[in-house]
């Protein structure tokens, strides 16, 4: 049963709030209508879906492309296929997507027929619990018909039906589930917090100021409204009229009131909106069209991509501390010690292959890198230990 722990419901509450703020439950939906011309007239409500694309982007560049596994031949091996067979590299790929969305991530190892399995758990549903700063136990809760909770302990895991002790299970890794984080601590000093909680203040007065601005160039300048001087008209003007003449007594006046939009106080604040949104976000603003990438060189690509490899290391060294505690788990369920295997990440940034291979090739010629070394910086390698095994055989 789910114990009323202060900080793991915060933790759940805030997981929903980012969950359903992705699904489309935005601010500006909450406008409200007005009468306009006597008739009702129903508010912009523009919404942008910009932070999916910022997900996707950090998801891709850490982990676009599966880490390398690196050490002794035959506990590489062992943990090669371990990786593979539990299609660990998709779910690499959501423990990052859920850092970017939340700030945190949880997996859970556990062993099917002889496999060492990995399983992700829907931070909506998860609930860790920590006391005086100690991870003491993690609950799984599933608002179903009925309500089921899994308690897991380092010992055991037990079932909970609508609060009702259901089995227990031993629990093989002989650990709780992972705890991923990013690093940037949230105010309980035990979660973190990820770029989406940071980017939806920005992207709220965003689409405020963009459904503002349609509704007043809708009502204020492309519907103005007639005003006559002198002579009392019986009958209003439409707001189509276009080319009909109105008879007014001597000294009468009729024209259009319209308001004018101050476009440069509201472009600087929309523009510096933008530049906020792309600083906190880590992303290069021209690859959203904020700017001109043609013909831009590799020192040019280290420049842009500079706030994101930022971003992308400090997702790593949360990355890493959890792939050690996996690596433990994996070596208690298989009986082998795999501790010993480096993890190395290969980010999707774009690079000028060009100009990286004619560097490695100068440093080769120069005797200052090994063949071992360009084969494991070349963009086109894809298995570096099954390369090697192939040039040798050549060789020799």
């Amino acid at each position: 049963m789910l114990e009323q722990n202060n900080l793991a419901m915060w933790q759940n509450a805030e997981a929903n709030r980012i969950r359903n703020y992705l699904t489309g439950s935005h601010a500006v939906l909450g406008r409200q209508d007005f009468t306009f011309n006597n008739k009702t007239f129903h508010t912009a409500k523009i919404v942008l879906n910009s932070l999916k694309q910022i997900i996707a982007f950090h998801a891709s560049y850490v982990c676009g492309k599966p880490v390398s596994l690196s050490g002794e031949t035959e506990v590489t091996k062992l943990l090669q296929s371990v990786y593979k067979k539990g299609f660990y590299a998709k779910n690499d790929y959501e423990i990052v997507t859920n850092l970017v969305k939340y700030g945190n991530a949880y997996e859970v190892l556990y062993k099917d027929k002889g496999i060492v399995k990995s399983k992700i758990i829907p931070n909506v549903d998860a609930f860790p619990v920590y006391e005086n700063g100690n991870y003491v136990r993690f609950v799984e809760r599933y608002c179903y018909n009925p309500v089921t909770d899994y308690m897991m302990e380092r010992e055991f895991i037990r079932e909970y039906e609508n609060g009702v002790l259901k089995a227990t299970y031993r629990n093989a890794s002989g650990m709780l589930p992972i705890h991923y984080q990013t690093g940037d601590k949230d105010k309980t000093g035990v979660f973190s917090i990820g770029i989406v909680a940071q980017l939806i203040p920005i992207m709220n007065e965003i689409e405020q100021l963009l459904s503002k601005m349609s509704d007043s160039v809708t009502t204020l300048s492309m519907n103005p409204m007639g005003v006559v001087t002198g002579q009392r008209l019986d009958e209003s003007v439409h707001s189509d009229l276009v080319g009909a003449t109105l008879n007014l007594e001597e000294g009468g006046t009729f024209d259009w009131a319209t308001a004018n939009l101050d476009y440069n106080s509201i472009k600087l604040l929309l523009d510096n909106l933008i530049n906020q949104f792309y600083q906190i976000a880590c992303v290069p603003s021209a690859l959203y069209g904020q700017g001109n990438v043609a013909n831009i060189s590799e020192t040019s690509l280290e420049l842009l991509f500079n706030n994101s490899d930022s971003h992308a290391r400090q997702l790593g060294y949360g990355l890493l501390e959890g792939f050690q505690k996996r690596l433990e788990a994996i070596s208690t369920m298989l009986g082998v010690d795999v501790m010993g295997v480096d993890i190395n990440f290969n980010f999707n940034r774009p690079q000028d292959n060009k100009s990286m291979l004619e560097a490695m090739k100068t440093q080769y010629d120069m005797g200052a890198i090994s063949k071992e070394s360009v084969i494991t910086n070349s963009p086109y390698t894809q298995n570096v230990d099954r390369e090697l095994e192939l040039l040798n055989s050549k060789e020799s």
